[in-house]
């Protein structure tokens, strides 16, 4: 996989659909993203969690499309046969 289509899947992965944001902010709510940005902002999470929580970035960061090995394929392939035949 090229470097640019790496880019843009991670970029794809850290937007919310535009549905899914209009419905949201219909309903007068926030993204979790953008709720727990608040909650911090605030002080209102307590600083011991704060290094539990996914930020945007790190979840952007950690969430990269990768190419499985010959050998990884093959399990992944053997496996899903034997799940598909119950």
């Amino acid at each position: 996989m090229s470097e640019d289509a790496i880019r843009a899947a991670r970029a794809a992965t850290t937007r919310v659909p535009e549905a899914a944001a209009a419905k949201l902010a219909a309903a007068g709510k926030l993204h979790p993203r953008e709720r727990i940005a608040l909650l911090l902002d605030q002080g209102l999470i307590p600083k011991g969690l704060q290094t539990a929580l996914v930020t945007r970035e790190a979840y952007a960061n950690g969430n990269a499309y990768l190419t499985l090995t010959t050998a990884g394929q093959r399990l992944w392939d053997d496996g899903w046969v034997r799940f598909q035949a119950g």
